[in-house]
């Protein structure tokens, strides 16, 4: 690589992981070996169709992992390291990425895999015209001229979109504006490579074809989305000497106390969904797995023109929500040691700042204030009292976790005068109708895709919402501004600046907490890297 990432990409993060940067390739891969065995996954629920393109919610993200390659991809360090690419350049400008892939790529079935099949995909994604593909916002934000096409386009519309394959291994990104962090969104499977004539345009029904070629190191052997999904090694893979298991099997169960059931009795070796009671449970042996993560949970408040709660379009109304929330109490209740550790910002510990080592969220300092009292005198000054007090519909998926969250806030709420109707759903359904917006609050959480603040702030200006239920021209301006400034101390002033506005004048959303992943896991199971944003990334897990 000529040009290495700045220190907005380099500066170490906190809870021992790495910002992007350049390493070399399968550095935290497992050793070769010979093929062996099935590894058995739970699934906590139906996956969508395999497409990278769509792939939006983290079930679905866990397969398509597998089976599309990336330019770049993250490691468990949290760290970027080259894919199918070898190493890129950028121009002095900052406005030209040339990638270089590697030699001799290939698809499943055998045949050339290039830089047009990239060049494909990108302009594929960016035209998909399914809820789903909410994800082409980083081809729409950020590739030259990717802001006047949208799902109308057919692939041959986008003459002058910024991907170009040069030839069969060179492909160039032509930018809207520098961005110093742009290799680490090539890791986004919107950036993967799609065979023409496979991957249908507007359209992801494909995918379940067990036979469609795929680049990454598995493909589909068969399918059943309700049930199981299986995956065998694809041969053709460029690293797939290094690719030690025969076949991972994803087993859809949905209950965690089933998950429990189903790992102990050894039909599964590898839970990804429980109840948090398994920490204890587990305390001190092998089998339990808790890395860190960047992950944050949080109320997600509809404020649109959408809503059917006029209230929350009130930020007075909105702080009350957020001044009554206690959150060491919260994450008491949820009784699992640390792994729920109270959020007062958007931003999680574990961003990295404006300096070398620095951590975002430390030096933004707590956004929140938690006050009952003042909570209470503002809903009353409002009307809402015991006997007229607001009502809010509160959505989530039901887990023990996602459950006792929903408790607990009707119990706190319930003291400045709230009354929440609690509102369970399957998680799909769940999923499809929080996108759709269907929903007064909701609970959400959200994991880097890439590991920049930028990250978290972009998911709230009103262009790159996929569902819009925040509206703010203010916002947007600092935002906005951040994202075109070339000087760097700047740019993490607005970004701590629109972090600030978000959440503590305009209380647009209520942060919770901020957590990491816990799994059960065969202790005699090696290979799996677990990265900052939460996911297991089975590409190299070896059986013993």
């Amino acid at each position: 690589m000529n040009k290495v990432l700045k220190s907005v990409l380099t500066a170490t993060m906190v809870l021992g992981m790495a910002a992007c940067s350049s390493t070399p390739a399968g550095s935290t891969a497992a050793s070769s070996g010979s093929n062996s065995g099935v590894f058995r996954v739970a699934m906590e629920g139906e996956s969508n169709y395999p497409d990278a393109a769509i792939a939006s919610d983290a079930i679905t993200a866990s397969v398509t992992s597998l089976t599309a390659v990336t330019l770049y991809r993250l490691t468990g360090s949290g760290e970027m390291e080259p894919a199918a690419a070898d190493s890129y350049d950028v121009s002095e400008d900052g406005l030209t990425y040339t990638f270089h892939l590697k030699k001799g790529l290939k698809w499943s079935d055998g045949s050339d895999l290039t830089a047009k099949d990239f060049e494909y995909g990108v302009k594929r994604s960016l035209g998909l015209s399914v809820a789903d593909a909410g994800f082409n916002i980083y081809i729409s934000g950020y590739l030259k001229n990717g802001d006047k096409y949208n799902e109308s386009n057919a692939v041959s519309d986008m003459t002058d979109l910024g991907v170009e394959a040069t030839d069969d291994d060179t492909l160039v990104f032509t930018l809207q504006k520098p961005c110093d962090y742009f290799p680490c969104l090539t890791s986004l499977g919107v950036y993967s490579p799609a065979k023409e004539g496979v991957y249908t345009e507007h359209d992801y029904k494909w995918a379940d074809d067990v036979d469609a070629p795929v680049s990454g190191p598995y493909k589909l052997k068969s399918i059943d989305r309700s049930t199981e999904v299986v995956l065998v090694k694809n041969d053709n893979f460029y690293n797939a000497d290094k690719v030690t298991t025969d076949e991972i099997d994803y087993k859809v169960i949905t209950d965690t106390s089933a998950q429990l059931m189903a790992y102990q009795n050894g039909e599964v070796d590898f839970a990804k969904s429980l109840d948090t009671s398994v920490i204890k449970q587990y305390e001190g042996q092998d089998d339990l797995v808790m890395p860190g993560g960047v992950l944050n949970y949080y109320v997600e408040l509809n404020t649109d023109d959408g809503t059917t709660c006029e209230a929350l379009k009130d930020k007075d109304v909105r702080k009350a929500l957020s001044e009554a929330v206690n959150r060491k109490e919260m994450c008491a209740a949820l009784d699992a040691g640390d792994l729920y550790v109270p959020l007062y910002g958007f931003v999680p510990k574990g961003l990295p700042g404006s300096t070398e080592g620095s951590d975002f969220r430390e030096e933004g300092g707590d956004l929140i204030t938690e006050d009952l009292d003042d909570a209470k005198k503002i809903m009353e000054s409002k009307g809402y009292t015991e006997s007229n007090p607001l009502e809010l519909e509160y959505y989530y998926n039901d887990t023990t976790v996602h459950s006792t969250v929903a408790q607990v806030l009707q119990q706190q709420l319930a003291k400045i005068n709230v009354k929440v109707t609690l509102k369970s759903g399957e998680i799909r359904t769940f999923f499809d109708d929080r996108t759709a917006g269907n929903f007064q609050a909701a609970r959400n959480a959200y994991s880097a895709d890439y590991m920049d603040v930028s990250n978290y702030m972009n998911l709230w200006t009103y262009n790159t919402q996929s569902t819009k239920v925040t509206s703010d021209e203010h916002y947007d301006e600092l935002v906005n501004k951040a994202e075109t400034t070339t000087d760097h101390d700047e740019r993490y002033k607005l970004l701590h600046e629109a972090e600030s506005y978000f959440i503590k004048d305009m209380n647009y959303n209520i942060p919770l907490f901020q957590y990491g992943s816990f799994y059960l896991l065969k202790p005699s199971i090696t290979g799996i890297e677990f990265t900052p944003q939460g996911s297991a990334d089975l590409t190299y897990v070896k059986l013993s």
